[in-house]
């Protein structure tokens, strides 16, 4: 079951029409503080949706937890209502691709993660889709060439051996 009316929840942000909330999990309630609703367990840890607004009602950031970590997709949205971030977490650490958008569209980033260490490609963009910087990770350290745009707007490749750059 959905819920769409919160005039139970005093000071927490009401949603705007046609935003309903995804029901929470056996065992859990329905908790909110300020501009965020969530499913708690008794003993207080999250587990199941989380949602936080804008002051006005609108999604801002959408995740979900299991047991108390973040676990599932965490969405990021503008003011607009366009989808800004978006990524996935497992047992608490980032895993997979994340991507970010620029709001005229344009892809930001495209960023690697396994168990929560940055780890494999890395890319970045700029509003109007020159690449502005891409590489590669190995467990959060920079590794092999990277290809980087310097104060000029010049791409620039530098090499990373060893957790050090190497001239």
């Amino acid at each position: 079951m959905a819920f769409s009316v919160f005039a139970i929840f005093k000071g927490c942000t009401p949603l705007v029409a046609g935003l309903e909330l995804p029901a929470c999990p056996p065992d859990t309630s329905i908790s909110c503080r300020s501009n965020e609703y969530w499913c708690e367990l008794p003993d207080g840890r999250k587990h199941g949706f989380s949602l936080h607004l804008f002051p006005a009602g609108e999604k801002f950031v959408s995740l979900s937890y299991s047991y108390g970590k973040r676990h599932g997709w965490w969405k990021r949205w503008d003011s607009q209502g366009r989808k800004v971030r978006d990524g996935f977490y497992s047992q608490g650490g980032k895993e997979g691709y994340w991507k970010g958008w620029y709001p005229n569209g344009q892809q930001y980033y495209l960023h690697q993660y396994r168990a929560g260490a940055r780890q494999g490609k890395w890319v970045r963009w700029t509003s109007d889709g020159r690449l502005d910087a891409e590489g590669f990770y190995d467990n959060n350290i920079k590794a092999g060439t990277w290809t980087e745009r310097d104060e000029k707007g010049n791409l620039v490749k530098t090499k990373y051996s060893d957790m050090a750059q190497v001239e």
